[in-house]
């Protein structure tokens, strides 16, 4: 095998080693050489916190199907049961939780974030230190769930836990790990940095609008906690929406302006029209 020619397909991306073994024989048999393959597994994967145990047993065999099955995993936006129960979830709350808990938050203190494991069983168990919540967390129940935020995916894409807006699950797109994170809260699969200094709260809010789940995509399961936490009643497994009053939906409002949200009377009218299938003519008079 021609080393050099060897040295120099290393640094070549799928595509290309794919045109270079329409040139000739000879450099098809260097493109598809397996120590050509697996030594790009490793340079690729070695930056990565998450591969799929699949693409690792497969590197045995065929490392070129290995690192292909791997990079088109990357874009696999839902958990199985073993991959969501085996990693030590990092968690943080969103500027968009408001005040009241990223004061209470130590990631939010510059501390290393909350870690938390999910259990086979449904139970929540926290892996850190911190005196945060604790009895609370241990009192939670997760679950998957078929749908939020206006997405549908299949199963492993959302996951619940309790009455709180269900978790989106997506995927950094440099390292593969993990996300999940609603309109409050984010977790990742991978050490979470520490918060940088002199960083602020409507800083990160701007990063986390970037993620792509915020108040304005969780709406209705935002309104439906608040209700639950404000004593409405616990009707989170009710699959209708909740019954709301001017005074509950006036205070749901109220939050997401202090929250910094835009278009508020547009949110309200696509929840009353997609809901309730009522006339949102009246309720747009209302005053806030």
């Amino acid at each position: 095998m021609d080393d050099s020619l060897f040295a120099v397909f290393r640094f070549l991306h799928i595509p290309d080693l794919q045109a270079c073994r329409s040139v000739c024989k000879r450099w098809t048999g260097i493109a598809d050489h397996p120590l050509l393959w697996d030594s790009l597994c490793y340079d690729v994967w070695r930056s990565k916190v998450y591969v799929p145990q699949q693409a690792i047993e497969m590197r045995k065999r065929s490392p070129k199907e290995a690192l292909i099955f791997s990079i088109q995993d990357a874009h696999r936006t839902s958990l199985t049961m073993e991959e969501l129960t085996k990693f030590h979830w990092n968690f943080r709350y969103k500027a968009t939780a408001g005040s009241g808990w990223t004061e209470l938050d130590p990631w939010w203190s510059g501390r290393a974030p909350l870690i938390v494991r999910y259990a086979p069983n449904g139970d929540l168990e926290r892996l850190d230190n911190e005196p945060l919540k604790r009895e609370a967390w241990a009192s939670f129940k997760w679950r998957f769930v078929k749908s939020t935020a206006g997405k549908k995916g299949p199963k492993g894409s959302f996951i619940q836990i309790g009455h709180f807006p269900a978790y989106v699950v997506s995927r950094h797109k440099d390292n593969w790990g993990f996300m999940l994170q609603s309109c409050w809260v984010i977790f990742t699969s991978w050490n979470m940095p520490l918060k940088p200094e002199g960083i602020t709260p409507k800083d990160m809010e701007s990063h986390d609008t970037e993620l792509g789940v915020g108040v304005a995509d969780q709406w209705c399961e935002a309104m439906r906690c608040n209700q639950v936490i404000e004593g409405a009643g616990d009707n989170q497994m009710d699959n209708q929406p909740p019954q709301h009053d001017e005074e509950i939906i006036r205070n749901f409002i109220a939050r997401c302006i202090q929250n910094g949200e835009e278009n508020i009377p547009n949110l309200l009218r696509m929840y009353l029209q997609l809901h309730n299938g009522e006339d949102s003519d009246d309720m747009m008079d209302m005053e806030f």
